[in-house]
């Protein structure tokens, strides 16, 4: 009877364990498609920021693309740093 009572235990932690695995293979799949999404929109900043410094470099188009930069810094500022320091490298 004991014996049996052991096996019970066992089956309900191995469900429980299944369970706990189910549930963390969800949340690794909608992280990864939050990060694929963040990376998506990482890129079209990065994109934009070099267009606005290669803009600004390329001739002197005015206080109002200076704000657009200074708002496009803003913006890249909180991105994670290992982005924004490739951002910096890039446009050196």
């Amino acid at each position: 009877m004991i014996r049996c009572i052991d096996i019970e235990d066992m089956r309900a932690k191995i469900q429980a364990a299944e369970d706990d695995k189910n549930r963390i293979e969800e949340e690794q799949d909608r992280f990864s498609e939050k990060a694929d999404d963040i990376a998506g929109q990482q890129a079209n900043l990065q994109q934009e920021y070099i267009q606005v410094c290669a803009d600004l470099k390329s001739s002197d188009l005015g206080s109002k693309k200076r704000i657009s930069l200074g708002s496009l810094r803003r913006e890249v500022s909180c991105l994670p740093t290992t982005a924004v320091s490739g951002l910096k490298s890039q446009t050196d």
